[in-house]
C-alpha cells in the first residue's frame, strides 16, 4: 500500500514578490483536455476527438487586505511570472519532495470579499494562464505554453509533429 503525497507547507511569488505568511489556498490550473464527440458512418459508437486544451486559469487566497495585489492589475498577456513551491511528504516515506508550480499570465479579478471589522479578512486572486509547468521530486510532469504551442505530458511532447506541420 502506498500512502498519499500531501503537501505539508507553501509559498507562491507573483512578479518577483513573495507572498510568504500571507498565502492561503493556491488553486493550481484545472488541465482540461478539448474534446468533440465524432461518429461516422458504420461506427458502432462515437468517440472523443482531441482539440487542445481549454483556458489555463488559477487563483489564490491570501489573508488580510490585499492592496498590494491590487498593483499587480493589467498588463500584457504574459506580464506575471507565477512560482509557486511546496513541501509534500508520504507518512509511509522518510523525507519532503519538492512541488513546484511555474506559470505565467495577468491577473484578470481581485476579489476582496467582505470586510468586517475585528476578523481576518481574504482576498482572493483569479489569474488567466499562458504558460503552466509542473515539477514533482525534480521531474516535469507537465509543461504548457499557449504562445509556442506546447503540451508536454511526462516527457512527450503532444504537439511536436503540429509544430513542424507550421513549420514552427
Amino acid at each position: 500500500m502506498k500512502l498519499p503525497l500531501i503537501l505539508k507547507g507553501q509559498n507562491i511569488f507573483i512578479d518577483g514578490e513573495s507572498l510568504h505568511g500571507l498565502v492561503g489556498d493556491i488553486e493550481r490550473p484545472k488541465i482540461t483536455q478539448k474534446m468533440e464527440e465524432y461518429r461516422a458512418g458504420g461506427m458502432i459508437a462515437p468517440v472523443s476527438i482531441f482539440h487542445g486544451i481549454e483556458k489555463l486559469s488559477m487563483s489564490v487566497t491570501i489573508g488580510g487586505i490585499g492592496a498590494d495585489v491590487l498593483k499587480m492589475m493589467g498588463g500584457k498577456i504574459d506580464s506575471k511570472p507565477i512560482r509557486f513551491s511546496g513541501n509534500a511528504e508520504r507518512d509511509d516515506e522518510v523525507g519532503f519532495v519538492r512541488v513546484v508550480g511555474e506559470a505565467s499570465g495577468r491577473i484578470t479579478e481581485v476579489d476582496q470579499g467582505t470586510d468586517t471589522q475585528g476578523e481576518n479578512g481574504e482576498t482572493k486572486l483569479n489569474i488567466e494562464l499562458v504558460r503552466y509547468k509542473e515539477t514533482v521530486g525534480g521531474v516535469v510532469v507537465i509543461d504548457i505554453d499557449v504562445l509556442q504551442n506546447k503540451y508536454i505530458v511526462d516527457g512527450v511532447d503532444m504537439y511536436k509533429d503540429f509544430n513542424k506541420g507550421l513549420g514552427l
